[in-house]
């Protein structure tokens, strides 16, 4: 809370209009506030019992999801380097490219795990998007696996980007202003 303006605590103490006012504004804002229902927890409850069952503490859990990232970037740029090749389509290496840049961002992220937060979202997306159209595309006949399993990456790689990237609300699910 700020600080009380000397002046407006001097008027107050002679003012008994004043001192009405700013009691009913401090009522009013109290219903306002009691009538504001609780706001649901964000993260649903199978998610939290899901993590919760992870049998590895704190520090081997979060290392052993590290160790995810790099694997998923690894293997994303074991496929999709040789798509950078001059010989193949300019789709190819635009393809290509995504993966390598979803191989940096799985990097840096198990690098840097404070930087999970804000790439989870993305990374999210897009890899749901990428098994979204690739699983039509197999249904149509015009797929490949080969193609499925780097856009699988994608998506796990994802997954592990959030799992790492969880952060408790500083205030708590139900926290609101004073």
């Amino acid at each position: 809370m700020p600080e009380p303006d000397p002046e407006a605590t001097a008027h107050l103490a002679g003012c008994a209009s004043c001192r009405r006012w700013r009691n009913r504004a401090r009522d009013l804002r109290q219903l306002a506030l009691a009538a504001v229902p609780a706001a649901p927890d964000p993260e649903p409850r199978w998610r939290r019992s899901l993590v919760a069952r992870l049998p590895l503490p704190g520090g081997a859990r979060t290392r052993l999801i590290r160790l995810g990232l790099i694997f998923a970037a690894a293997a994303e740029a074991v496929l999709t380097l040789p798509l950078q090749s001059p010989q193949l389509p300019d789709a190819t290496h635009d393809w290509g490219a995504s993966g390598v840049a979803f191989s940096f961002a799985f990097v840096l992220v198990a690098i840097r795990p404070e930087r999970a937060p804000g790439a989870a979202p993305v990374a999210g997306a897009a890899g749901l998007l990428l098994v979204g159209i690739e699983l039509l595309e197999l249904s149509l006949g015009r797929g490949a696996l080969l193609d499925l399993s780097g856009h699988l990456l994608v998506l796990g790689g994802s997954v592990l980007v959030w799992l790492l990237g969880r952060r408790p609300h500083p205030l708590g699910s139900n926290a609101l202003p004073a």
